[in-house]
């Protein structure tokens, strides 16, 4: 009877100390979750500023560039061309082994 006693009283102290442990564990497995929010939420806030300021940087790139390329027209515009596209053509015969010359200085088949 008594080791039965002995024995209740030791399965007693395991369930105390179980719940114990389960009444400790409980709150902080609930700590580590709002811990876990907070750092996720900051994480995705982070991303998002990142992917903004990128955004940014791109647009203001874009916006340099087009700008760039206003004042260099600009600055061509006061420059009057008065180039008529001319195509150069040139026969040449190279028959027979021949020498050539083009343009006074290019020899073909020498």
């Amino acid at each position: 009877m008594e080791k039965e006693k002995n024995l209740q009283e030791i399965v007693d102290q395991m369930k105390g100390l179980e719940n114990g442990i389960n009444e400790m564990i409980v709150p902080m497995l609930k700590d580590t979750i709002n811990d876990y929010k907070k750092t996720f939420n900051k994480m995705v806030v982070i991303v998002i500023l990142l992917i903004v300021g990128l955004l940014g940087v791109i647009g203001y790139s874009q916006y340099l560039i087009y700008r760039q390329n206003h004042e260099y027209k600009e600055f061509l515009s006061q420059f009057e061309f008065e180039g008529v596209e001319e195509n150069y053509s040139q026969d040449l015969d190279a028959s027979d082994g021949g020498d050539a010359v083009i343009n006074s200085g290019i020899n073909v088949n020498k």
